[in-house]
């Protein structure tokens, strides 16, 4: 709305109103009613605060998550690295346990053979012997 337009229809009474609403209407709310001015700004002031705890909340939230994230990663890598190194023995353990049981079944085939060559010896000596004594 346009001043000549204010003061063609209300006259100076629209002009000092317009005034009034501009410059005395705040001036009188704060010295009438201060403790409602006073009671709003605390108001304000408390949003605030409490709109920078949820912030910084929601911040040291972020943070934890991500530190909790980071641990969990590095535990895994850990327990991998764990279970890696752990099939490494063991397949190292299995492989000298493999040769030992090979070792153990040539001697067992050797110590066989000798057995048998030592058995076969003595039914030949034997057998000799039987003849030997027939002959005598």
């Amino acid at each position: 709305m346009d001043l000549l337009q204010v003061l063609h229809d209300w006259g100076w009474v629209g002009v000092l109103v317009l005034f009034a609403m501009d410059k005395v209407w705040p001036w009188f709310t704060n010295t009438v009613f201060p403790a409602k001015v006073k009671r709003e700004e605390e108001e304000r002031q408390f949003q605030r605060k409490l709109d920078e705890r949820r912030i910084t909340a929601m911040e040291n939230v972020a943070t934890t998550v991500e530190k909790a994230l980071r641990e969990m990663s590095q535990a895994m890598q850990t327990g991998n690295s764990n279970v890696t190194m752990a099939l490494t023995v063991q397949n190292e353990r299995m492989a000298q346990l493999s040769g030992e049981q090979r070792d153990h079944d040539k001697f067992t085939q050797r110590a066989l053979g000798d057995v048998r060559n030592s058995l076969a010896l003595m039914q030949n000596d034997d057998a000799t012997r039987a003849k030997k004594g027939r002959q005598l």
